[in-house]
């Protein structure tokens, strides 16, 4: 009896409620897209970080997120071999450039990395099997994510980065987060001919891998015991920790997108 009165209830002004079912539909559609915002904002400045390998990252004690990481001495990497459950530490370079397109002289900033082309530090199968490419002078790898802005992305295709002319060998799929519109990949080498005032002995990033079994909080605080003030340690979750922080309550993105989150509840509370 009770179901018949409920469903006679609700068909005694169909289009009344139709439009409110609509509106409540609407509503809750309104806030999982405002947390599905919220949510993606700290994986996007995690993006890079997921397809490097490392146990341990050391920064600089001046470090902000990735695209601001700043720079402390090469030597510090190599230092933190000294505590025995370190197996491999690998210095990372980052920096913007100028991109400037050939064919309409169009000058844009792009985001770079310098790896060791010996070295796997990226887990991109991409980068991985191109490293032969990076060992040329002059070469580059352009992620597929790049904007149509930055001209075709097709091998062998000269452009210039900061005045120089380098050759695209390659393109490779990862994405560039929070980072920038584009981001390109080239050996250490390669990325001090770019940027002739960064030389190799200050790096942006250590990347340290340990052995098996070893615990990452544990070297942590033995790396932090040993090692100089101007370097910083984070162990994989306290990077995605301070990364997450960051870009959720430091930056506009994070408190716009924050306050969508709120500003839909209370709408969906009121509808």
């Amino acid at each position: 009896m009770t179901a018949v009165l409920a469903w006679r209830i609700l068909m005694h002004e169909k289009g009344r409620n139709i439009l409110a079912v609509g509106g409540i539909s609407v509503a809750i559609l309104m806030i999982f897209l405002q947390l599905g915002f919220y949510a993606s904002v700290p994986r996007a400045g995690m993006l890079i970080y997921d397809k490097l390998r490392f146990d341990i990252l050391l920064t600089s004690s001046s470090y902000v997120h990735m695209g601001q990481s700043y720079l402390f001495p090469r030597r510090r990497v190599y230092q933190a071999l000294d505590v025995p459950q370190v197996e491999s530490a690998t210095p990372f370079y980052e920096g913007e450039a100028y991109w400037l397109s050939r064919e309409n002289r169009t000058l844009r900033e792009i985001f770079v990395m310098g790896v060791d082309p010996g070295t796997d530090s990226f887990t991109v199968s991409d980068v991985e099997r191109q490293g032969t490419h990076l060992r040329q002078s002059d070469t580059l790898l352009i992620d597929s994510a790049s904007l149509p802005m930055y001209g075709p992305q097709v091998s062998d295709r000269t452009v210039e980065l900061n005045g120089r002319a380098v050759t695209i060998a390659g393109r490779y799929s990862l994405g560039t987060g929070v980072i920038g519109l584009g981001a390109i990949v080239m050996s250490d080498l390669n990325f001090t001919r770019v940027f002739p005032d960064r030389p190799l002995a200050t790096v942006s990033l250590g990347l340290l891998r340990l052995k098996p079994g070893s615990d990452p909080d544990r070297v942590a605080a033995q790396l932090r015991s040993i090692l100089p003030a101007d370097t910083r340690v984070f162990t994989r979750a306290g990077i995605a920790a301070h990364e997450t922080d960051f870009w959720r309550h430091r930056t506009s993105t994070g408190l716009i997108v924050g306050s969508g989150v709120a500003v839909s509840v209370i709408v969906g509370i009121v509808i």
